[in-house]
This record gives C-alpha cells, sequence and structure tokens, in this order.
C-alpha cells in the first residue's frame, strides 16, 4: 500500500476521534456511600511536657469540604489498672489539636496502655500501646574517617557505630537522629540543634526514614542473636571546611511496635508518590473503628 493512503487513513481517523471528543462522552460513575469514620492520632514521648491529639472525621472522595477536625471529643489515655494518665476534652481543643500542658512528664508504667476516643454519635474508638524499654548502646564516633562519592563527586564523611544490646525479651525499633550545633561565622551567634543527613550502609537492620531525617534500627531480621544489633554503622558529610561545628549529639528515639508500623508505612507511601506502576501502600493504623496510630517512644540523647 502506498505510503500517502496509509498516512490519510491515519489522519482521517484521528480526525475523527478529535471530532468525537469535541462533541464531548460524559460518563457517570457512582461512588459508593461513605461511613464517616474517626482519625485519630496520638504520640506520647516519655519526657514531653505536653501532650496533643488530633482527631478528625473521614470523608468520601465526592465530599468536596474534605475530612473535618472534631473539636467534641473526650480522649482517655488509661494504664493496664484503668487509672487515667491523661484525660482531654473539648475545653483543650485549640485550632485543630487538642493540647494538655504537663507540669512535669509523667511516668508512664509497663504494660498496656490503652486509648479511647469518644465522639458523639460515632462508636467509641479504641487502641492499645505500651511504652519500648530504652536504648542499652555504646557509640563510637570518629571524624573525617570515610569517604564516598555522588555523581562523580567525592566527599569526607564522619563514622558512627553503635552497638546496641538486644534485648531478646522485646521487639526493638530506635529511630537515630545526628544533630549539631554551629557557629554563625558572620553574626557570631551558635545555632539551635540542627539536624544532619545520615548515610547508611546497604543493611537489612536499618531502613532509612528520610520524612523524619533519620534512620531506623530494628530487630526483626536477628531477634534471636544476641549480638544482632552490634556494629551498626552510619554517617554523615563532615562539614568542618565550611562551618564551624561547635557540638554534635546523637538522639535516640525508643519505638513502641505501633509507632514503628506507623513510620514505615508512612515512608512507604511516600516512596510509592513517585513510582508510576506501583500498587498504593496503605498507612498503618490501630485504631479500631477508624484510623491512626496510637504511639509511644522513648527519648535518649548521646553527647558527642
Amino acid at each position: 500500500m502506498d505510503r500517502k493512503i496509509i498516512f490519510t487513513a491515519i489522519a482521517a481517523f484521528a480526525l475523527a476521534g478529535c471530532e468525537k471528543f469535541t462533541e464531548g462522552t460524559i460518563n457517570y460513575v457512582d461512588f459508593p456511600e461513605h461511613d464517616p469514620q474517626i482519625s485519630a492520632n496520638f504520640i506520647v514521648s516519655d519526657v514531653a511536657t505536653e501532650v496533643k491529639a488530633y482527631i478528625s472525621k473521614s470523608a468520601g472522595i465526592s465530599d468536596t469540604a474534605g475530612p473535618q477536625v472534631i473539636n467534641d471529643a473526650i480522649i482517655t489515655v488509661k494504664d493496664s489498672q484503668e487509672n487515667i494518665l491523661f484525660n482531654l476534652t473539648a475545653e483543650d481543643f485549640d485550632g485543630e489539636f487538642y493540647t494538655l500542658p504537663l507540669s512535669s512528664p509523667v511516668e508512664i508504667p509497663s504494660g498496656i496502655i490503652s486509648l479511647e476516643v469518644d465522639v458523639p454519635e460515632f462508636e467509641l474508638a479504641t487502641a492499645t500501646t505500651s511504652m519500648p524499654i530504652s536504648a542499652q548502646v555504646e557509640v563510637d564516633f570518629q571524624l573525617a574517617a570515610d569517604t564516598s562519592s555522588m555523581w562523580g563527586f567525592e566527599y569526607v564523611r564522619d563514622l558512627y557505630k553503635l552497638d546496641f544490646v538486644n534485648n531478646l525479651a522485646a521487639d526493638e525499633a530506635y529511630l537515630i537522629f545526628v544533630e549539631s550545633k554551629f557557629l554563625d561565622e558572620y553574626t557570631g551567634e551558635v545555632s539551635d540543634w540542627q539536624p544532619m543527613w545520615v548515610e547508611s550502609n546497604m543493611d537489612a537492620r536499618i531502613t532509612d526514614i528520610w520524612l523524619n531525617g533519620g534512620i531506623l534500627v530494628t530487630d526483626e531480621t536477628v531477634r534471636n542473636e544476641v549480638n544482632g544489633l552490634q556494629e551498626i554503622f552510619f554517617y554523615t558529610p563532615n562539614e568542618d571546611e565550611y562551618i564551624t561545628i561547635l557540638e554534635r549529639r546523637i538522639r535516640i528515639e525508643s519505638l513502641s511496635d505501633e509507632l514503628k508500623r506507623f513510620y514505615v508505612s508512612l515512608q512507604e507511601y511516600e516512596d510509592g508518590q513517585y513510582a508510576l506502576f506501583a500498587e498504593p501502600d496503605l498507612i498503618y493504623s490501630n485504631v479500631s473503628t477508624g484510623f491512626g496510630c496510637f504511639g509511644m517512644y522513648r527519648y535518649q540523647i548521646i553527647e558527642l
């Protein structure tokens, strides 16, 4: 067949398609009715001087208003003996959050800690978690001990080696950050604690949580190994040539299992946003009859 005939046929089909498009085709899709549910997020630290809760109700895809904050919830946190640790009501609602200032951090007892979120016209939402154990760790820090390259550019890195005691009686998860204070050469002022970029090795025990700027170390792959959490290596770019760093520290957050799963699912969700053909990831939730996370963490600082 002559090429001109082929091109003429293709053009005819294209023009016909364009004409059909300009005429307009409307397809109506019936979305299922959405039953609003409570979304509750309540994360507690052992050193918190205030606690915050975010409570909202979900919305259907056709609801133009979207999810709405709930301002008349009763939020109760109890220990395993039914003693009330925190109680927040509409009087504690301010803006988008329920906020309860504390005169001093509350000692969270061991065992199961329960959450109840009572909202008029909704089924009671509940969740449980527990305060994790503190990390037992030794740190070896070495300045300018390593080099790496990126896009052909070589740079120097500081080395950190952490040896954790692997408690075989507990599931362990540690979110680790490196922070520094530096001198502003122009103003002479010292900065507040600033996060440093953390780089890890290929290690099954480590997950990069770039949303938070740290790395997550877990014992999932070494749960029954006494020395399974020894020699955790990671790095930060050495910036001594450019800025004057006055202090360094490592911040470790020991996470409850629920909070660990929540952070990992958030990271997986964000990673999936850049994969065109990937299935969507679901955000972890431990809240019954609803969505959200009730979790706890212990806060620990190691000065370098």
